[in-house]
Formats: structure tokens, C-alpha cells, sequence
């Protein structure tokens, strides 16, 4: 916790001025226009000295932050006769309380002229130019936009368009757009950092702003066609019922034409037994039953060749390292995602079962970037450009792959399974603004302010869930007609045992006569 102090002076202006001149960057000094011991004898019933008796009110000052800059400004103006009333020495040092004698520490910052380092991030910080001046904008901005209106702090945005990232880690604190934060050559970075073990090390992080997974994201890969797609509309068990319904009619034809043989013509045939009045039912149920199917068939099988069908081919990061596939991966240069790979292979904090997937899945992107830099690259665009491309699997945060492929519906994200990530605004470390900061975050957090911001630069996925494939025809479906098939060839039947009977009766009469 930062110090505090508190002055006390009588009356000289010479300490102020020194106080002016030295302390410009501090917010913790505060200036009593009165003595150390007149202070003490304000807490006690001790008479006033008489070099005090005549002053009515105690005054304390601080460096504030006006319009025109710092200035001494009154804090505190107490009336002493007053307070020498109180029963207590607690009740009357409560003029003297730290909100009242320190405001630049009450979560206000009087003015305070920031710098914030702004570096183009996806939703979180961009840009319009206009007029041929940058016009910054995101999430981000929005959140510290806010903020200055709740804290009191005006503020100019410095542009890092054009610097790296650096890595902002104890091994390389001092490089690109992280080593000016933790140099304190800013204020506040702008753009969203995730917050990781080493990191915390040489940075302030204010309360997060957004928690998320590593997914993985590639093209979705098309199922290949051939010949045994036409049989994917019929369940196995329609097939079998169809073959069923082949081989009964057949013995049924069989029966008829033996029948036929021996009551009815000479020399016989399977049309003559056809087209018999009991061939003539068969045959409906039969034609009936293949109507019925076939339309099914006709407009199940239109759907399946209209429908890409699509397969999770990777499902999990080891799938990379033991399925037969012409894929590539990689990830962001000097990102939090790939500093959280390598310090989950080694950092002994984070017992993650999966190092040796992770050792083998950062050696693969070593080696890939040997043929192809772009595996690797610090331009996410150029990244998730391979992503659409070519057969390339990217590791990303979740967030940000939302942003990056909103509306791209040719795409599969998949839970890598690794950590989870937690991002938000990062600076020097030991600043005065972090603790504000975090508080002002975790009440946007409460209140439901910060989803409602979120939702205005992370819009809801476009793409319509993923469909399970076309239904096929099981027998269930269409098991009715199956039943009328069954019902013709039992009326058929019947019809033939009335043709027998009839023709019997027919011969008996034309033997008598």
C-alpha cells in the first residue's frame, strides 16, 4: 500500500514551495498549516498555545489536479473551536480522515492528465481515420472512457501501431509495446493483455475483463462421396425389411404359379398367375409399398447430396499428433497463448497433465516455421487468413477468435482443453490506478454495465447451429405400408383359395352336365 503523509507546517511558504518542487509526481502528501504539537494538543484537552488561541479553523493542503495543472488546493478547512468540543480525541481527529486529507487516493484523480499506449487490437482497441487523425475506439476504450468520468482523469492516447508486442515477461520485460509499459514511459496499455504467472512478475493487471478458453480453429473438412452414399438415406433396418418384402412376394409369385400349374392353365406363366385376380392384389400392395419408399427415398437422398456433412477431425490438441492428416498448426508470436504453452511445458505452478502433448505441439510450430514463418507470425490477420485458406489449425483465445472469424460459418472452433485465460488492462507495475481500476471493473462486472459493452463489440454468433444431418428412413417411419404389404398378401391369398373353390365347383357342374 502506498504511504502516506501527512506535514505539518507553520505557515512558512517555503515549505510548500519545496514540497511543490519535489513531490509533482505524488498524490500522498498533505500540508497542515499548524504545528506538530499544536496537531497533538487538538486531540487532548490541553490548552491551546497562545500563538494558536486566536486561529478559529485548521486547514490542510495537497497537490490537485486542476485544468491549468498540479496546484495546492484545500482539502480540509476545520473549525477547532468546534472540534475541541467533541467528547473524544477519536471523534475529533475524524476531520483528518484519509478520504478527506488524501482525495487523489479516494478513487478520484482531480484531473489527472493520463497517457494510455493505444495498439490496434480487434475489439478491444481500433481505430476510424478522421479529418486524417486517428479516432480511437473498442471495448477498451469504452471501459477507460467511463472511467475517467467515475475517477476524474483526463487522458491522451499514444500510438504503438508500428511497435511489437514484445513479450512483457521477466526474460524480456523491456521489448516493444509491453517493455514501454513496464518502463513506465505510459500510464495505462490500452490494448488487451492476457495475464500469465510471469507477467505479473513486471506488470500490474487491473480486475479481468474477460475470461476465456484456447480453442483451436481450422476449415471444416468435407466428408468425401462415393458410390455407398446412395444406400445413407436407408437404415439398416429398411433394408432389411425391403429384402423381407423380396423374398415373401417371391415365394408368393412361387405358390401362384405351382397353384396355377395344377388348376388352372396349360402350360402356365408367371404373367398368367399375375395377372390372376389374386396376382392382380399382390401386385397393388407390392407397387403400393415401392411408391411409398421410393418417394421417401427420392427426397432423403436430395438432402443428403445437398447437405455438406462435416466432421470434428480434431477434437482435442493431441488429435494433431496422432491422426493421419496434411494439417499445419500455429499460433500468434510472443501471444499470450503461445507464452502460455511454453510456460505450461515448464512452470511448475501449473500441473497440467497434457506438457508432454504441449512440448510436442510448440515443437511442431518450431518446426513448421522453419518452411513457413507465417505459422508464427506476430499479424494475427496474416493467421487467420492461413486459417481460411489452407489446412491450418490456429490455437487462439476464444474472445478473440469471435472476433476474428464473426460470421464465418466455413469454420470449426474446438476447445483446446489447455488453461483457461484471463485478460484485461495492464500497467507499471506498483501504479496508483491499479487498485481504482479494478474496483471500477468489478463494479461494471456487478452491475451488468460491462456485458452490455461487451455485447455492443463481440456480437453473437451469425452461424445457425450445426444441423445434425438429414434423417434417414428407418422402418419405423414407414412401417404402415409394410403392414399393407402383409394385408395384400394375406387378401390375396384368400382371393386364391375363393379362384380354387370357385373353379372346382365350376368342373364339378360341367362334369355332371
Amino acid at each position: 500500500m502506498t504511504s502516506r503523509w501527512l506535514v505539518t507546517s507553520n505557515g512558512h511558504d517555503h515549505l510548500l514551495r519545496h514540497l511543490y518542487v519535489n513531490n509533482v509526481t505524488m498524490d500522498n502528501v498533505a500540508v497542515v498549516q499548524m504545528t506538530s504539537g499544536t496537531l497533538v494538543e487538538l486531540c487532548s484537552n490541553i490548552p491551546l498555545k497562545e500563538s494558536e488561541s486566536g486561529r478559529q479553523f485548521l486547514t490542510v493542503h495537497s497537490l490537485m489536479w486542476r485544468t491549468p495543472g498540479r496546484q495546492w488546493s484545500q482539502v480540509v478547512r476545520v473549525n477547532i473551536l468546534k472540534q475541541r468540543k467533541l467528547p473524544s480525541a477519536g471523534q475529533r481527529l475524524q476531520c483528518l480522515t484519509e478520504k478527506r486529507t488524501f482525495p487523489n487516493v479516494l478513487g478520484g484523480f482531480n484531473g489527472r492528465h493520463l497517457r494510455l499506449l493505444a495498439k490496434p487490437w480487434l475489439s478491444y482497441a481500433q481505430y476510424d481515420v478522421v479529418n486524417g487523425s486517428k479516432v480511437w475506439k473498442g471495448l477498451n476504450l469504452d471501459l477507460l472512457h467511463f472511467a475517467s468520468n467515475s475517477l476524474n482523469f483526463t487522458y491522451e492516447i499514444m500510438d504503438a501501431e508500428h511497435e511489437r508486442w514484445g513479450k512483457g515477461t521477466s526474460q524480456d520485460p523491456d521489448t516493444g509495446y509491453y517493455g514501454r509499459v513496464s518502463r513506465k514511459e505510459v500510464d495505462v496499455g490500452v490494448a488487451n493483455t492476457d495475464l500469465l504467472y510471469d507477467r505479473v512478475k513486471v506488470m500490474d493487471f487491473a480486475d479481468v475483463i474477460h475470461f476465456s478458453h484456447i480453442v483451436m480453429v481450422y476449415r471444416k473438412p468435407p466428408t468425401p462421396r462415393d458410390i455407398w452414399m446412395l444406400l445413407t438415406p436407408l437404415r439398416m433396418s429398411i433394408i432389411s425389411a425391403l429384402a423381407g418384402s423380396m423374398v415373401v412376394m417371391t415365394l408368393f409369385v412361387f405358390i401362384m404359379e405351382v397353384t396355377h400349374k395344377q388348376h388352372f392353365a396349360s402350360p402356365p406363366t408367371c404373367e398368367v398367375a399375375l395377372w390372376s385376380p389374386c396376382g392382380r392384389v399382390l401386385v397393388y400392395s407390392w407397387w403400393l409399398l415401392c411408391m411409398v419408399v421410393a418417394a421417401a427415398y427420392s427426397g432423403t437422398l436430395t438432402a443428403v447430396l445437398s447437405v455438406t456433412k462435416t466432421t470434428d477431425l480434431f477434437l482435442k490438441p493431441r488429435d494433431l499428433l496422432t491422426k493421419d492428416h496434411d494439417y499445419t498448426w500455429g499460433v500468434q508470436r510472443d501471444s499470450g497463448v503461445q507464452l502460455a504453452l511454453q510456460v505450461i511445458t515448464g512452470d511448475t505452478l501449473q500441473q497440467n497433465v497434457n506438457q508432454s502433448v504441449n512440448a510436442a505441439l510448440w515443437a511442431g510450430i518450431q518446426g513448421f516455421a522453419e518452411r513457413d514463418p507465417d505459422v508464427n507470425s506476430e499479424d494475427i490477420d496474416t493467421l487467420a487468413a492461413k486459417v481460411r485458406d489452407e489446412d491450418f489449425v490456429l490455437f487462439v483465445v476464444g474472445t478473440n477468435a469471435m472476433t476474428l472469424f464473426a460470421g464465418d460459418c466455413s469454420l470449426l472452433v474446438v476447445q483446446a482443453g489447455m488453461t483457461r485465460t484471463m485478460s484485461s488492462l495492464v500497467l507499471p507495475k506498483g501504479s496508483a490506478l491499479t487498485k481504482p481500476l479494478s474496483e471500477l471493473i468489478l463494479g461494471l462486472h456487478s452491475t451488468g454495465m460491462l456485458t452490455r459493452l461487451s455485447d455492443r463489440w463481440f456480437p453473437p454468433a451469425t452461424c445457425p447451429p450445426r444441423p445434425p444431418g438429414p434423417l434417414t428412413i428407418a422402418l419405423h417411419h414407414v412401417h404402415g405400408v409394410f403392414l399393407l404389404l402383409l394385408l395384400g398378401a394375406g387378401l390375396a391369398c384368400g382371393v386364391m383359395v375363393l379362384e380354387l373353390c370357385h373353379r372346382r365347383r365350376t368342373g364339378m357342374r360341367g362334369e355332371s352336365n
